[in-house]
């Protein structure tokens, strides 16, 4: 199979910088058989893709991103997402030597009606 768990759920997204380039991207977010683990199946239109683990531990998601192209480098992201009733506020940095960490990026979904 391939996801464990018996659910999934579809993030559809639209993203532009200040530089005015555009991603568009789906990402397929299932269950494992892991309590409090999801595998997260992601596809960009800039050509990237990608599979990475997600752990909740109450209202906050963690991910780590092992093969993240940044800057023209491989990369690791490891970002921090936290859940209110309306909102979903991640936080992400990014590392291209495992010590040294910059922000990336904080992106804010609200939650449509």
């Amino acid at each position: 199979t391939l996801f464990e768990g018996g659910f999934f759920v579809v993030h559809r997204w639209t993203d532009s910088n200040d530089r005015r380039e555009v991603d568009k991207g789906i990402e397929i977010i299932a269950s494992t058989a892991q309590a409090n683990a999801y595998e997260a199946r992601a596809y960009s239109s800039r050509g990237w893709s990608d599979v990475f683990p997600y752990t909740v531990h109450g209202d906050t998601l963690h991910y780590a991103n092992t093969t993240l192209r940044y800057k023209g480098k491989t990369g690791t992201q490891r970002c921090t997402g936290v859940f209110t009733t309306s909102t979903f506020v991640v936080t992400c940095q990014v590392s291209t030597d495992g010590r040294r960490w910059t922000p990336q990026s904080i992106a804010t979904w609200t939650r449509r009606r």
